[in-house]
């Protein structure tokens, strides 16, 4: 075994969540040095196994896979979050930043960012997982959790789509209550509601202009489009009718 051979072990092990089987005890020991080293080709086999067999241990300071928006030093910035359930990469949190430009659902199109995560992760979190997603989607048009296009007005309100919501237990009302545009909202609302108001007032005066009138039908015509019929004892038309056709008196 070589030094360097040993140094990028130790550096493996570090990052990963060695099993509790015989292999794994035995690279503990070895990288405390405790157990014989192995020749140059045992070493790589170990080394093999490490990158191709043994998880990642998961980054305490990472946030979920998702999409983000936040703002860090007076600059809204997007983000990305692609943490791998399986492969070599399994365990691994990639933090990409998105500068522009439109990308498919399964893009991983963006600027890797390898130094100071730490630091975008704490914002991200200052802001709040859902605020930061929802604002993603508010901003870009697509869902802060899958990133796929929002169509219906409540997610494109939001930011989140309604399947992400209920899977993620996010609350897409509280998001928008909580939005810049929640104001702006409720008076689109408003205005919604009283164009509606004035059309309904408008349809119903057409309807009415529009009824037919006595004049248009005749007397008896007209009363039986109302539902009476003058035939009838009860109605009180029984009466002697003039010469237009009206009951005398009426």
């Amino acid at each position: 075994m070589t030094d360097k051979q040993l140094n990028f072990i130790r550096s493996l092990v570090s990052e990963r969540e060695l099993p509790t089987n015989d292999r794994g005890v035995y690279v503990a020991k070895l990288v405390a040095g405790n157990a014989p080293e192995p020749n140059v080709t045992q070493s790589s086999a170990i080394i093999d196994w490490l990158l191709n067999d043994v998880p990642r241990k998961p980054e305490a300071d990472a946030v979920p896979a998702g999409r983000y928006a936040v703002e860090i030093a007076g600059k809204l910035r997007f983000f990305r979050v692609d943490t791998p359930t399986d492969g070599k990469w399994k365990g691994r949190t990639f933090l990409n930043e998105i500068f522009g430009g439109d990308f498919d659902v399964d893009d991983s199109r963006g600027t890797p960012i390898r130094s100071g995560k730490s630091e975008i992760f704490a914002a991200i979190a200052a802001e709040g997982l859902d605020a930061a997603r929802g604002r993603f989607g508010r901003e870009i048009g697509k869902c802060g959790c899958c990133g796929r296009t929002l169509t219906d007005e409540v997610s494109r309100a939001s930011g989140i789509g309604p399947d992400c919501a209920e899977i993620h237990g996010i609350d897409r009302e509280a998001l928008i209550a909580a939005s810049p545009a929640a104001d702006r909202l409720a008076e689109e609302a408003e205005q919604d509601a009283y164009q509606q108001a004035e059309i309904d007032a408008e349809n119903a005066w057409l309807r009415a202009a529009e009824a037919p009138t006595a004049d248009d039908l005749g007397f008896e015509q007209w009363e039986r489009s109302r539902g009476v019929d003058i035939t009838d004892p009860q109605s009180g038309y029984d009466r002697e009718l003039d010469e237009h056709g009206f009951p005398v008196g009426y």
